[in-house]
């Protein structure tokens, strides 16, 4: 949900963003439905809501649960990822995910409205980069925003970049050390840019 927030806050509050990085969100995705009765984005973060009601042992219980699943391959798993699934999680013995179930519902509910998330795009005037991941939650998943998703975007902000970032997942573009390392360079470049004539 991070993207979105940025999104509004550089098309609500223009002088107080230079410029934006979408980080895969930011604007309705093709979410996968498949075997799943749950229709849209809800099917795709069905594990992730599901795990909302649950609660682990430990902290580190929490992390072996993840360790066993797709999201994150073993050759992403690292000290970052650790310390994420840590915050996700309060509580000493047992813990349990921080977030509301219903907190999360209504943020999805109220994010996927593609003609306001078009008409709040439409509204950015500070260069933005778009960067994607080449899968979705997992390494077999499509990617939330496929090309032709994207090129969607890009008739929506004024001064965009779309970045995809080959073999990272919705996760491990962040967490994994070669999305994450890509993602840095891109903002320094980006921050290294003269600003004169563009809209602060």
């Amino acid at each position: 949900m991070g993207a979105f927030v940025a999104a509004a806050l550089a098309a609500q509050e223009p002088g107080l963003v230079s410029a934006l990085v979408l980080v895969d969100g930011g604007y309705v995705p093709d979410v996968p439905a498949a075997n799943s009765p749950e229709p849209g984005p809800h099917a795709a973060l069905a594990l992730r809501i599901a795990n909302l009601r649950r609660t682990y042992p430990s902290r580190q219980a929490y992390r072996e649960f993840w360790r066993t699943q797709p999201h994150f391959p073993p050759e992403e798993w690292n000290l970052w990822v650790e310390a994420f699934l840590d915050y996700e999680v309060g509580g000493d013995s047992p813990v349990q995910a921080k977030a509301s179930e219903a907190g999360v519902r209504a943020d999805l509910g109220e994010a996927f409205h593609r003609d306001a998330v078009n008409q709040r795009l439409k509204s950015i005037r500070v260069p933005t980069l778009f960067l994607r991941a080449e899968s979705g939650f997992t390494p077999a998943q499509p990617p939330l925003f496929p090309d032709a998703l994207a090129a969607e975007v890009r008739t929506h902000i004024l001064q965009v970049e779309d970045h995809k970032f080959a073999g990272t997942t919705h996760y491990t573009i962040v967490l994994g050390e070669r999305g994450a390392s890509r993602i840095a360079d891109l903002i320094s470049e980006l921050a290294s840019r003269p600003r004169a004539g563009m809209t602060a």
